[in-house]
């Protein structure tokens, strides 16, 4: 008898393990273009916290807007409510690889609004991520970014908290590659509680409104830590 339920504790844990670790891509996914008086807004959210130029890593409370804003512009500049010096966008472009004087042939000027829900594991491991982002862009360059990314446990898992990092490109450049990744402590059986780490990256670029995606995703079990 003792063989017997060892075996099948054993058993409850590796599917346990299996679930948490399999991402399940049910996305849910949203665009829309908005004004610049909105792009405003949500980077004026309540507790918004301002990455200063060439900042990568931020580990904020569950539900902050994380704000970054091309170096040498105001944030009504970066949303587009005040004209950018000429001056300053031709550093704009510089900086981004541009050659002076040279906007890309697809350059794009505007502010837009994303959603995307990364969900992760079975029932009752099923956890998610999700990304809402606010950014705006001129000449080629991403002026301004803002994102706040929420997480949702599960029966079987709490919430340990959400880090953001950027990781190509960045603000003031032609691209961005952002992470947000959230950790979770989940029971695998009873009595056995183990970390979770599941995170997804996330990709803009300055050529169109719509030119937002998952880069990937990706679900860490986190055994033993």
């Amino acid at each position: 008898m003792k063989t017997k339920l060892v075996l099948v504790t054993a058993v409850a844990s590796m599917a346990a393990l299996v679930a948490l670790t399999t991402p399940l891509f049910a996305q849910a996914r949203t665009t829309a273009a908005i004004t610049p008086a909105q792009a405003l807004a949500a980077a004026e959210r309540p507790g918004a916290v301002y990455l200063k130029s060439g900042a990568t890593r931020a580990t904020e409370p569950l539900g902050t807007t994380v704000v970054q804003i091309a170096r040498g512009l105001t944030l009504r500049q970066a949303v587009g409510l005040d004209p950018i010096p000429a001056a300053t966008l031709a550093r704009l472009e510089r900086r981004a690889g541009y050659p002076a004087g040279r906007l890309p042939a697809a350059a794009w000027a505007g502010c837009s609004t994303h959603s995307w829900l990364q969900t992760f594991g079975n029932y009752p491991w099923n956890v998610s991520i999700t990304d809402h982002t606010t950014w705006c862009a001129k000449g080629g360059v991403v002026t301004s970014k803002s994102t706040t990314a929420t997480q949702t446990g599960a029966d079987l898992c709490t919430i340990g908290g959400m880090q953001y990092f950027t990781n190509v490109g960045g603000i003031g450049k032609a691209n961005f590659d952002w992470t947000d990744q959230g950790s979770w402590s989940c029971t695998w059986a009873p009595g056995a509680t183990r970390g979770a780490t599941d995170w997804v990256e996330m990709h803009v670029d300055a050529t169109g409104p719509s030119h937002y995606s998952v880069v990937t995703a990706h679900t860490d079990p986190g055994l033993g830590s």
